[in-house]
């Protein structure tokens, strides 16, 4: 008896571990596309535009001492390249990490564009007679 009892409570247990969690999906409707693309620009920007700053720093001051090794100018500092160097890494950096939120963010939008919620009309049976009735409805615009 103990050891059915306890095959049984394995068993079971075994189910539940392997069982699959059952969660209701909310519909992504066209303001929800079109936040998240709001928030993906907003990111893109933050990073974007910082790192073409840094970028741009970075190169003039890495050019800056160039000429300096012809002679004729102001001595060769080698921390202001080093300085530059590092700033124009930076700044790559951020635009590398801007430019997927941006086409993320574009693609979004695209796709509530597409989107739209409009009504209906579907024949109902009811009563031994077919009603007209409205029903809203996610239309969705698939360009092939």
């Amino acid at each position: 008896m103990k050891k059915s009892v306890f095959f049984v409570l394995i068993m079971a247990i075994a189910v539940s571990l392997s069982s699959q969690v059952i969660k209701e999906t909310v519909p992504v409707v066209k303001p929800d596309y079109l936040q998240k693309s709001k928030r993906q620009s907003t990111i893109a920007y933050a990073t974007g535009i910082p790192g073409c700053i840094l970028f741009s720093v970075g190169g003039i001051m890495s050019m800056s001492q160039f000429a300096a090794g012809f002679g004729g100018g102001p001595p060769y500092d080698a921390s202001k390249v080093r300085t530059g160097d590092a700033l124009m890494i930076a700044g790559g950096g951020l635009l590398l990490i801007g430019f997927p939120f941006q086409l993320a963010a574009r693609k979004n939008k695209k796709r509530a564009m597409t989107m739209s919620i409009k009504t209906e009309a579907i024949q109902q049976f009811q009563k031994e007679r077919f009603l007209t009735s409205r029903v809203p409805s996610l239309a969705l615009k698939i360009s092939l």
